[in-house]
């Protein structure tokens, strides 16, 4: 059992079947039963979400945490798969996998960029879509 498990049983009683105990501070090892709370394990997802922390956030490009990319990478990669280059190439000069190169230059991924340069003609790029 965590140690932030126990100080909840300690402060407050039992834990109902189903829920967990969860930090408002964010800091895993803290036992603070003021800063812990209950609720389920969708509350948690939600909550780190909503604050931008854990490794998948949900949050799109580069507000993921796991994003290694920036927005210019990834129009730069999609312009540049578009003349055909190579996704071998590209993987190797952004750090990325073959087949991460290909969802981004086929706007499999990071969709949420495309859709910004979409509405806004992609001045920014020089790209039409």
């Amino acid at each position: 059992m965590g140690a932030h498990r126990m100080a909840w049983i300690i402060a407050y009683g039992s834990i109902p079947q189903g829920l967990c105990v969860l930090h408002r501070c964010d800091n895993p090892p803290c036992v603070r039963p003021d800063h812990l709370f209950l609720g389920t394990k969708g509350d948690n997802n939600r909550d780190c979400v909503a604050k931008g922390r854990g490794g998948y956030t949900g949050l799109p490009g580069e507000r993921n945490g796991r994003a290694k990319l920036q927005p210019a990478d990834i129009l730069a990669i999609q312009a540049r798969y578009a003349t055909g280059e190579s996704r071998f190439a590209l993987a190797e000069e952004f750090s990325i996998t073959p087949a991460y190169a290909w969802a981004v230059g086929n706007r499999k991924s990071w969709k949420h960029l495309n859709d910004i340069h979409r509405e806004n003609g992609s001045a920014e790029s020089g790209l039409t879509f």
